[in-house]
């Protein structure tokens, strides 16, 4: 199937626009990692993940972090705004249905309605291990 081409999917037709003309537009402003890894101490692999990650941006970017007991709602949410890209390494839990999403963090739980009253534009969860790119304002 390598062979074939490549598959691109997207939401709408809107979506696949607007992503397409944002990849060919150069950032406004250098890449702002903003990071919480192992809030609670159990995923230990989630540092070096980190580590590793704050490396890719810190050459022509910037990186701000907070592991163990510094990952707290509050220094989250402080710093969401000003970010670009999102990493979240902690524990968190998803309703199937509605918006019941949160996050697991060293002082309690961030919820889905407290990230909707942020200052974020846009904010896409992803409880797992992984990158969320935040869309730039336009």
């Amino acid at each position: 199937l390598d062979d074939l081409g490549t598959l691109t999917l997207a939401p709408s037709a809107g979506v696949y626009a607007a992503s397409r003309a944002a990849a060919g537009r150069p950032p406004s402003s250098p890449p702002r990692l903003v990071a919480v890894a192992d809030p609670d101490g159990s995923l230990p692999g989630a540092r070096g993940e980190l580590a590793g990650i704050r490396a890719l941006f810190e050459p022509g970017g910037e990186a701000v972090s907070a592991t163990g007991a510094e990952a707290t709602v509050e220094w989250l949410l402080t710093r969401l705004a000003e970010a670009s890209y999102l990493h979240l390494s902690c524990h968190g839990s998803a309703e199937l249905v509605g918006r019941g999403a949160s996050l697991a963090l060293a002082d309690g739980t961030l919820t889905q309605a407290a990230l909707d009253a942020s200052a974020l534009r846009v904010l896409q969860l992803k409880l797992a291990h992984g990158i969320v790119p935040l869309p730039e304002a336009g």
